[in-house]
């Protein structure tokens, strides 16, 4: 569906603690349903030390995450959670979590079949 670009910590801040994905390609994952029932999943792939070994980057240091869900609600939703969340933290003269946070809204959709 999509991808994004957000620190680990934010991503924790707002979801709380992912469960460990599939322990082979995926290091960390959260499923969300929204008020509304959409369903979204935020995890890595390929990217961590499960598939990369020692080459991988650690799981609090991905930044390079993936957006699942059956409409583009899914993306949208978690979008908005997250560039809210930016704004907040912004106006309250700091940035959330780790110093990688300060470059987090960086955004990229991947639009699949159009």
């Amino acid at each position: 569906m999509g991808s994004i670009t957000a620190g680990y910590s934010l991503l924790c801040s707002l979801f709380g603690q992912p469960y460990s994905g599939d322990d082979y390609k995926s290091d960390a994952m959260w499923d969300i349903e929204f008020e509304d029932g959409t369903v979204a999943t935020i995890y890595n792939w390929k990217n961590g030390m499960n598939y990369c070994g020692a080459e991988g980057i650690p799981t609090v240091q991905i930044s390079k995450w993936n957006i699942g869900g059956n409409e583009q609600r899914a993306l949208d939703l978690v979008r908005e959670m997250i560039e809210n969340a930016h704004r907040i933290t912004v106006t309250q003269g700091h940035v959330h979590g780790d110093p990688q946070d300060e470059e987090d809204i960086l955004w990229q959709q991947t639009i699949l079949n159009r």
